[in-house]
């Protein structure tokens, strides 16, 4: 799995300089171990010591945990961090942020001119706990994006979903129709870092998320690398910063290709 998610930065000569990995916890896709030449930061929402007591309930060496460089709870990092990094690694976090435009976004300004961000999103599949659940669409994320909602409200929407949809026999837990649908129960929803708040198709991300995206240029981003499928159950988006025209194709969505960029703004 760790090789795979190397590969697609090392095809792309992304792996270099100084990089930053979120939640790596004790699997870092990029140690300097492994990597003499580089040198690596890594961020959390927990502290090193609070990650070394979870390694040890699970049974780990604790001694394994990356020690974490930045402890942030929010989606919002630049508060923690005062550098640029080379490349950003970001394996099975896109789909836990309730508002994942301004992260991108937030994520570009930590990168260096031409740095490379690799995201690593879970694909939904039938044995998947998101199975019952819709694909989160494009215009999904531009509300995201443009709603008037405070955060926490937007974080309760997806918490309703994911209450409501998630597949509980995935995780050996029950609950009957009754309960699940009633109007209290749904009410208290509440949202915690582990949500999903949204479900991806590898097959379709890049054509119903990534493309049309990219041609707002409401990221400052292009298309480095893009894998649809792995064994793992996940697939992998190679971003470089710098938006820079490609041919966009989509006209099976919007009746014809979107081969020239917009105006500048």
């Amino acid at each position: 799995m760790i090789e795979t998610r190397r590969a697609c930065l090392e095809r792309v000569g992304g792996i270099r300089g100084v990089g930053l990995e979120l939640g790596a916890f004790m699997r870092p896709t990029v140690s300097e171990a492994s990597d003499p030449g580089v040198e690596m930061r890594y961020l959390d929402f927990f502290t090193t010591e609070q990650l070394r007591e979870q390694a040890q309930k699970n049974g780990d060496d604790p001694d394994g945990v990356m020690p974490v460089d930045y402890v942030v709870a929010g989606e919002d990092y630049r508060s923690a961090i005062d550098r640029k990094f080379d490349f950003i690694i970001a394996n099975h976090v896109f789909e836990h942020i309730v508002n994942p435009i301004p992260w991108l976004q937030m994520l570009c300004d930590l990168l260096e001119p031409e740095g490379h961000l690799l995201l690593t999103i879970p694909d939904r599949t039938p044995r998947c706990f998101d199975r019952f659940r819709d694909t989160t669409s494009f215009a999904h994320l531009m509300w995201d994006y443009l709603s008037d909602l405070t955060h926490e409200q937007k974080a309760w929407v997806h918490a309703v979903e994911t209450n409501l949809y998630y597949d509980r026999a995935a995780a050996n837990l029950t609950v009957t129709p009754q309960q699940l649908l009633n109007i209290d129960n749904i009410k208290k929803a509440r949202h915690h870092p582990g949500v999903h708040c949204h479900v991806f198709l590898g097959a379709t991300f890049l054509e119903r998320i990534m493309k049309p995206m990219l041609y707002t240029r409401v990221v400052d981003f292009s298309l480095a690398d893009y894998v649809p499928k792995s064994h793992w159950g996940e697939f992998y988006v190679v971003l470089r910063k710098g938006w820079t025209p490609f041919e966009f194709g989509l006209e099976e969505f919007y009746g014809q290709p979107l081969e020239r960029p917009p105006r500048e703004a």
